[in-house]
């Protein structure tokens, strides 16, 4: 809200006339515009770094679209290998996720999310219907559950980290909420009860399905019951249908999860299409901006085609989901929870020591053009300059930003190596 005020204040002393009338009619624009995450990191270091923070989104939302090719072929092939006379095809991981592409590329087509929204819905339904199942058998195991007491492998730790951060996956969609609310002063109270709503979820289904069946040992809990429970008939056919259901939603999901990417890759490609003057014949829309009807400016056929195969390229090449959950958490989760918002918060803090009148100048926002930007993100966090009014909130940032480097370093150092065991054979 205080870039806001300044973006208002800067465009209302560039005009001539009533000050106070141009500066409110500014701040009324200003508010309108739902504000994202490159948006702030633009303001705070220029271009390159509103690059940099959409490059990560771009990484962490085709991470968990890679995510869901491999959670489909592991789910798919699990309930596979107990059904007789089934295609040979569907009798491996990489066969699976191929039998799927070609659906996953027409639900990838629909041209945007209002007429992706009865999809969406259904994947809703069937993912809420596989909770269900799961809740049913967790309660019917429980009598049985095993008694001793799970080993806890600490160095795994760096892992779960990693995994943890790639759940709250939806860190660029807070900025956008708060600024499109009517009130953003209730965001906050809002935002609270949503994470801990979030938290709660997680932390009970890793609970109890641990305390349930002893050690998870797969990324997804509905394959890795099949084969714990493969020779009991009473649940078999409960556990098949949890499987099934889970699946076809996270299908009925991927698209909503390149949308993100769309709306970040599709200008680029626009821009670079008008810079070779290489019309883009086959867009989704006709417009150069976005339209009434959600049109993504620069989207296409062969952008949506590259990114869906991107994805599937990946995952036939590491297709072990819990290395995959893992690697995207290191990389793309650390750096949009743990580093760049601290770096952003320190920039911030920086503007407001140096600019204590909100409206004395013009200048009151940072220079995008200005080419030493980039740099200065790094000096924010190697000075330890902990003084002053907001000494606090540069502690916080400060121990933030470095928790989530050494996370992103040793996180991806372990899922790497886990890719190679895997390709060595030293791993199941």
């Amino acid at each position: 809200r205080y870039i806001e005020k300044s973006q208002a204040d800067s465009k209302s002393q560039a005009g001539s006339g009533d000050l106070d009338e141009k500066s409110e009619g500014a701040s009324s624009q200003a508010s309108q515009a739902a504000m994202t995450y490159p948006d702030v990191g633009g303001w705070a270091f220029g271009d390159a770094f509103k690059d940099l923070v959409a490059a990560m989104i771009c990484t962490q939302q085709l991470a968990i679209c890679t995510v869901f090719f491999s959670f489909i072929g592991e789910n798919i092939l699990a309930v596979a290998q107990l059904v007789p006379d089934v295609p040979v095809i569907l009798l491996s991981h990489s066969g699976v996720m191929t039998v799927a592409l070609p659906f996953i590329l027409g639900l990838s087509y629909i041209p945007n999310v209002r007429q992706l929204a009865p999809v969406m819905v259904l994947g809703l339904i069937l993912l809420f219907s596989g909770f269900g199942v799961l809740a049913y058998i967790v309660f019917a195991e429980w009598p049985y559950r095993p008694t001793e007491p799970l080993e806890i492998r600490w160095i795994n730790l760096p892992l779960a980290v990693c995994a943890i951060l790639y759940s709250y996956e939806g860190i660029c969609l807070v900025l956008p909420v708060e600024s499109s609310m009517k009130d953003p002063r209730k965001f906050k109270k809002v935002f609270w009860l949503a994470m801990i709503a979030s938290g709660i979820v997680f932390a009970a289904v890793a609970t109890l399905c641990t305390r349930a069946f002893g050690d998870v040992t797969s990324g997804s809990i509905t394959a890795f019951l099949l084969g714990k429970f493969k020779d009991d008939e009473t649940i078999m056919l409960f556990l098949m249908l949890a499987n099934t259901f889970v699946s076809l939603s996270v299908l009925f999901t991927y698209p909503i999860q390149l949308f993100p990417t769309l709306e970040l890759i599709g200008p680029n490609v626009q821009k670079l299409l008008r810079d070779h003057d290489k019309p883009a014949e086959d867009t989704l829309t006709e417009n150069t901006e976005e339209t009434d009807d959600g049109g993504i400016p620069g989207d296409s056929y062969f952008v949506r085609t590259g990114l869906v195969i991107v994805t599937y390229t990946i995952a036939m090449i590491v297709p072990n989901v819990q290395v995959l959950i893992s690697l995207a958490g290191a990389v793309a989760g650390s750096s949009n929870a743990l580093l760049i918002p601290p770096v952003l918060e320190l920039a911030l803090i920086d503007h407001l020591e140096n600019k204590p009148d909100e409206t004395a100048s013009t200048k009151s926002t940072p220079d995008p053009q200005q080419p030493a930007t980039q740099t200065s993100a790094f000096r924010h966090v190697l000075r330890c300059n902990f003084e002053g009014v907001y000494w606090k909130q540069k502690l916080e940032s400060f121990i933030l930003f470095w928790m989530g480097f050494i996370f992103m370093l040793i996180g991806s150092y372990a899922s790497l190596a886990d890719i190679v065991k895997i390709w060595l054979g030293n791993d199941e």
